[in-house]
């Protein structure tokens, strides 16, 4: 802040300067005049270099806090940094998982036969129906599978929160066992019978039981999620493909129902406080720092990111559904579900705090948007322009 000058200005000088020349003053007077002048002239000019040396201070002290704010925006941008690129580095291996196993569904999709060649009246879905009743139907075939799928579900979280530990890996088992071995027994004999080799009954049921039952003690002993990591996705990419491949059978119009109902059906169950996956996130934990067996299952495990097994099932089917239409179509699936995958790991990620989000709707809402574009909008617009510019009126 600039100090006051003291009262000697060109206006209070001229008075002074006056005196001098006064001839009625004495010589002692005039020279008192003389000193006054000085001194008032001395003190003036400290009083300039007094102001200049705080206005130099003040632009010196502004530069420094600009550069320092400069200094520390960098540090924070450098951290931001630092934080993307250590969450994709987290990310992309979950991503690239996801990527292998619905590019081997789509491949198995591709190559083998349909699974099914006509299916229960509950979920027939006929073409030659009118909207209403092809919706009605699809919404029906896909409420009794979510269903089911909720109440095994909530049956093996029951049984795993009270602790019924026998019945709880009794129930997995027949679950997980059919998983593996039901896809297995319908695509061999397929596979076999297009390649024109004989398969019998026994051999059938000795490879189905030699693939099922170690898959059955990879899932549940805990012992494999250290020493067979690689077996562990091994089997979850063999489950998630032979499930993809046998859901790509179903009618379209019921994939869709049944996708947007897991969709909803995972927010319910994920994503508000108290619910039931929540609070089996809270028990496990607990149950992990007492160091008492966990929830048996498959999951995805990379650095601190987990994916359940269910999620790459939904995304294989999603994908080989996609691909039977065509090459656009499974692209833009592709490209909406990995999308979506990558936004809602990348919120798991950068949290501060362990944090259990739904993985499906992002996913499925982003994949049926691109879906939508190319079938309403790319295809349409591509075939105008395949036919030439005369077929394009504005």
């Amino acid at each position: 802040m600039a100090v006051g000058l003291p009262a000697y200005t060109s206006t209070s000088r001229k008075p002074l300067m006056e005196l001098m020349h006064d001839g009625s003053l004495t010589d002692a007077a005039r020279n008192a005049a003389a000193v006054l002048i000085e001194e008032r002239w001395r003190e003036h000019r400290v009083a300039l270099r007094i102001n200049a040396m705080i206005q130099m201070n003040e632009a010196r002290e502004e530069r420094r806090q600009i550069v320092a704010a400069e200094r520390a925006a960098q540090e924070d941008r450098n951290a931001l940094d630092r934080l993307l690129e250590g969450a994709v580095a987290r990310v992309w291996p979950v991503v690239r998982e996801v990527l292998i196993v619905m590019s081997c569904a789509v491949t198995v999709v591709l190559v083998a036969p349909e699974a099914f060649s006509t299916l229960p009246l509950a979920f027939d879905v006929r073409d030659g129906d009118d909207p209403w009743q092809q919706m009605r139907a699809a919404s029906l075939g896909a409420a009794i599978a979510v269903s089911a799928f909720a109440a095994l579900f909530l049956a093996l979280v029951l049984l795993y929160v009270h602790t019924c530990t026998r019945m709880l890996y009794a129930l997995h088992s027949l679950w997980i066992g059919s998983l593996i071995g039901g896809p297995l027994v319908a695509l061999l004999p397929r596979l076999c019978q297009a390649a024109g080799a004989p398969l019998d009954v026994f051999t059938l049921a000795f490879l189905a039981w030699n693939v099922t039952v170690p898959g059955l003690v990879v899932v549940h002993w805990s012992a494999t999620a250290r020493r067979f990591v690689g077996l562990r996705r091994g089997y979850a990419l063999l489950l998630s493909v032979g499930c993809a491949w046998l859901l790509a059978s179903v009618p379209y119009q019921s994939s869709v129902a049944a996708l947007l109902m897991l969709a909803l059906l995972d927010v319910v169950l994920v994503s508000f406080p108290g619910s039931p996956v929540q609070r089996l996130d809270a028990i496990a934990r607990e149950r992990r720092a007492a160091g008492e067996p966990q929830m048996p299952g498959l999951v995805s495990k990379h650095d601190g990111l987990e994916l359940g097994l269910g999620d790459f099932i939904v995304y294989s089917a999603f994908a080989a559904h996609a691909a039977r239409s065509g090459a656009a179509p499974l692209l833009a699936v592709t490209v909406g579900v990995l999308g979506g995958l990558t936004v809602t790991m990348m919120h798991v990620a950068l949290a501060r705090t362990r944090t259990v989000v739904p993985a499906l709707p992002l996913s499925i809402a982003l994949g049926a948007l691109m879906l939508a574009a190319e079938r309403f909008v790319i295809h349409p617009l591509a075939g105008e322009l395949s036919r030439g510019p005369a077929s394009i009126h504005l």
